[in-house]
């Protein structure tokens, strides 16, 4: 049996807060991307946690860019 390794990306991650406020999209379009790529929730509880809680970076641009083209 073979142990299958992570790929390990040297791109930064970030977190979907940090990114959507960033963004030069207009909100209502991010949120039907997130929408779409199943995000929505994660991103909803990465507001509420922000600023009370260590956000784990889990995205990285170039996969946030690749959902808003969607």
């Amino acid at each position: 049996m073979t142990k299958t390794k992570k790929k390990e990306t040297s791109e930064e991650k970030f977190t979907l807060v940090e990114l959507v406020k960033n963004s030069d999209l207009h909100y209502p379009l991010i949120v039907l991307n997130l929408s779409h790529a199943g995000l929505l929730q994660q991103y909803e509880k990465e507001v509420e946690e922000e600023g009370i809680f260590d956000i784990e970076p889990s995205i990285t641009l170039t996969e946030f860019n690749k959902i808003m083209e969607a």
